[in-house]
């Protein structure tokens, strides 16, 4: 009689094994995102519900994948390549990074063009009234604008917020907290790749010093 108690005890522990063992597999997985390369796995993945763009972020190798849905074309960006960020609201830019090393100035200022700096380089506060002076209750646009060393397309805008949304709602909430925690992400590669071309620097004047010594 306890055999087949014994039995089934035993069977009912082993599944729920096989079944934590599965979800916990799955919980180390990133999503899935589709246009990425071979080799790139992503920890965090934003897709415009309305538009065209993506972006993914593979949090081991420190890369960004910025990919176009429609045309299934995606590109792989090292922080070194990513040299501006800015986050805006109904245009206005509330937050950016840029690079400050010598080498993304000097990227930077091949590509800053008068259009592109003003996407970049004026930071506004927020106009919290209308023309009309009273109070603005809703956003119509939220995005990020993601400036690329790529003389042929510099620019990547990825939207958040495409349509009428009141402040405070859960629509609006959203998309702002999501481009927050991607402006967050992209400044920190862009420091990233501050500090590494700095520190590159640094090295290669101890070794131009070493040369010359006698």
């Amino acid at each position: 009689m306890f055999i087949p108690i014994i039995i089934f005890i035993i069977v009912v522990a082993v599944l729920m094994v096989l079944f934590m063992g599965g979800n916990s597999g799955k919980k180390n997985q990133g999503p899935k995102v589709i246009g990425c390369p071979p080799g790139f796995n992503p920890a965090l993945a934003y897709m415009e519900k309305y538009g065209e763009m993506g972006i993914a972020y593979d949090e081991t190798q420190k890369l960004l994948c910025v990919l176009h849905q429609e045309t299934n074309q995606s590109r792989v960006l090292s922080p070194a390549n990513i040299l501006a960020a800015a986050f805006l609201e109904d245009g206005v830019v509330l937050a950016k990074s840029m690079r400050t090393d010598k080498q993304g100035k000097a990227l930077l200022s091949s590509l800053l063009t008068d259009e592109i700096k003003a996407m970049f380089e004026n930071v506004t506060e927020a106009s919290t009234t209308t023309p009309e002076g009273t109070t603005k209750l809703t956003s119509q646009t939220i995005e990020m604008k993601i400036l690329i060393n790529d003389p042929d397309n510099p620019v990547q805008t990825l939207n958040f917020l495409n349509m009428e949304a009141k402040k405070g709602g859960l629509i609006y909430n959203e998309a702002s907290a999501n481009a927050k925690n991607w402006q967050d992400l992209l400044g920190f590669l862009i420091r990233l790749a501050g500090k590494t071309d700095r520190k590159s620097t640094r090295l290669n004047s101890s070794h131009t010093d070493i040369s010359r010594m006698p």
